[in-house]
Formats: C-alpha cells, structure tokens, sequence
C-alpha cells in the first residue's frame, strides 16, 4: 500500500487492535509491523495509543464504581473519604453523625 493512500478508519482500527493482541501474545513490534504492513514506528503509535486509552478506561470505570453521594448532603463522597453506608444510601461521616446526634 502506497504511504500516501488514506486507509479506511475501519480497517485502520483492526490493525491496532491486531497489533495489541499480539503484543500480548509476545510477537516483537518488528514482526507485528511485517504482518500489518505497515511500520515499526507506526505499531509503536497505536500499542501506545491502546495503552493510554485502556488506562483512561479503566480510572473511569473505577471512579464511577465509587461514585456515591451523600444522601443527606447531595455532594459527592470523594474516593477514600471515610463514610458510612446503610443499605442502599451513603453518608459522610459528619453528615451521618448530624443525623444521628443532631447538627
């Protein structure tokens, strides 16, 4: 394929995906770069691009597996704040200690 040819996003994004799943497999970026025809420089850019993208994947999911907030206040309960659960609603400390004890 000529360098200067524009390759249908579909099928760019198949090689990256190929490429990442034999990097795992174990296959040297040289080889990787043989099979998809294309260059070293290039399986570099997309293994790195993968990898950026699966870590901003990940820190979303994990930030939105915790995202809880406060059923007495409304704001969000940061990630490792101390907080108090009871069943389905969530609570700051302070705000669950007003509740029980008063403000």
């Amino acid at each position: 394929m000529n360098q200067n040819e524009m390759e249908p996003a579909a099928l760019t994004w198949i090689k990256m995906e190929c490429a990442q799943m034999r990097s795992r497999q174990g296959v040297p970026v040289e080889t990787i770069a043989v099979e998809l025809d294309t260059s070293v420089e290039q399986v570099q850019q997309w293994l790195g691009t993968l990898q950026h993208t699966g870590e901003k994947l990940t820190e979303l999911y994990r930030r939105q597996l915790f995202n809880k907030r406060c059923a007495k206040c409304g704001n969000l309960i940061p990630e490792g704040t101390t907080y108090s659960d009871t069943g389905a609603d969530s609570y700051h400390s302070e705000c669950w200690r007003k509740i029980c004890y008063g403000s």
